[in-house]
């Protein structure tokens, strides 16, 4: 069949077919949305996705990166970045950069979380409001320049523990990672179901409570409801365009399946169907531990491979435990990090490190290989992994790491920061994802004193 161009809306929706259970499924670019092949290949991709990773409790920095001051040519082997390497074509390492919550007063850890996203110190641990969190300035700046109908903004966490009531250790305030417009905390939801509910499931503005109910006691796949438009749009498609729509609905698909089997605390699914409306993450035990921390992230980065390729959202924020959070990883043989956290120089501090970058690189090749337009997401799409503490709950040492093809940023580098504030990161982030204009600085960063990424 011959490729015809623009019959269909980027907007576009598949219902379903009879018009009943409110099922809707957004579409990722195909060609047939656009006038031309230079127009798919301009505007296919849509606009710049962002994601906020969020490592508690610090890191070690000694072993992080090469001891050498060399920052270009350099060789990971042996650091606790080395699992980086596959994807340092296009990303950045940066060291040696001072908490954006100087000179907070208060618990570090508390601190720490609120300001990295924020670039902005919080007075101190009883403050309840603060200011506008980076990954929320994005989604605001979308909703207005690009509205896709959708909420553009996720706040998601492996690990969201806390006490309501502030009696114990892991309070409230420190699972506090993005603010809304008028500074109030945004809670991480750590339950991919709903999630991806929310996103596929829930994108027909019109779908009553009746509907949603019969679509959950129905069982079945979100796809099953809408299988009459998708044959009827292949019809139509050209040969490109069928792979795609058939990668997608695949992914879709898969990603179901995968959410389904996820274990419950002590037991395993045994769902040979996909049964969305019981597989979620356990509530957190009493003893505060996530044994699946790791496989909620492995997770999480399917679940918005498919988002962000279908610009369901385009900002997310994800926390991968609550600062001063006491989970570890079983599988790796790693105990509390939070624990870990008090003795900097043990082995099992670096292990946790590499482990993340492990993790990460991961996530970074899943999105690479998800097609989008003429490329993939990360030729648009800037992902940022960091802690904002460092060594022992320090305010200096911080590290983060910054990948994707957005703007001018030069990666394959190490960027030695020599103690400056990490609040000078995110407004350059911002200026290369074109939310924020060069004249204005974000946070407690003026206009100049964003990073230099370009060089």
């Amino acid at each position: 069949m011959a490729k015809s161009h623009g019959f269909i809306s980027r907007r576009h929706l598949l219902r379903c077919a009879a018009g009943g259970l409110g099922t809707a499924i957004a579409l990722p670019p195909l060609e047939a949305m656009f006038g031309s092949d230079a127009a798919f290949a301009a505007a296919g991709r849509g606009r710049p996705r962002f994601l906020a990773i969020y490592q508690p409790n610090g890191h070690q920095a000694a072993t992080f990166t090469p001891a050498s001051a060399q920052l270009r040519n350099f060789d990971l082997r042996g650091t606790n970045s080395e699992p980086l390497s596959p994807i340092m074509d296009i990303t950045t390492i940066f060291r040696r950069m001072t908490s954006a919550s100087a000179p907070s007063e208060g618990n570090a850890h508390l601190t720490a979380i609120v300001s990295w996203l924020s670039a902005k110190p919080i007075p101190n641990d009883d403050s309840r409001v603060h200011s506008i969190s980076a990954d929320v300035f994005i989604a605001e700046h979308y909703e207005k320049v690009a509205p896709t109908g959708r909420r553009q903004h996720l706040a998601l966490a492996g690990s969201p523990f806390i006490d309501p009531g502030r009696t114990g250790y892991n309070n409230d305030m420190k699972s506090w990672l993005s603010s809304d417009r008028n500074g109030n905390r945004i809670q991480s939801d750590n339950n991919l179901v709903r999630t991806f509910d929310d996103l596929f499931r829930g994108a027909d503005p019109g779908a009553s409570q009746q509907q949603i109910d019969a679509r959950r006691i129905a069982k079945k796949s979100v796809l099953d409801f809408v299988i009459g438009d998708i044959d009827a749009l292949e019809k139509k498609l050209g040969a490109a365009d069928k792979r795609v729509l058939s990668s997608y609905v695949d992914s879709i698909r898969d990603l179901e399946i995968r959410l389904d089997q996820l274990p419950a605390a002590g037991g395993t699914a045994s769902c040979t169907k996909p049964n969305l409306t019981l597989s979620q993450y356990a509530p957190f035990a009493p003893d505060r531990t996530e044994p699946n921390m790791d496989r909620h992230w492995k997770e999480t980065t399917q679940l918005l491979a498919v988002a962000f390729q279908c610009e369901a959202v385009r900002s997310v924020s994800y926390m991968i435990e609550t600062e001063a959070g006491e989970s570890g990883y079983p599988s790796q043989g790693l105990p509390d990090s939070h624990g870990l956290s008090h003795n900097p120089g043990t082995p099992g501090y670096g292990k946790r490190d590499r482990y993340h970058a492990q993790l990460y690189a991961e996530m970074i090749e899943t999105f690479r290989k998800t097609p989008v337009a003429d490329g993939n997401l990360m030729d648009n799409m800037l992902v940022l992994w960091g802690a904002g503490i460092g060594v022992n709950h320090s305010k200096t040492d911080l590290m983060a790491v910054l990948s994707g093809r957005v703007g001018t940023v030069k990666h394959n580098a190490l960027r030695d920061m020599g103690g400056r504030s990490a609040a000078g990161l995110i407004p350059a982030i911002l200026k290369q994802l074109g939310v924020l204009p060069e004249s204005e600085g974000f946070g407690v960063a003026k206009p100049g004193e964003s990073f230099d990424l370009s060089s």
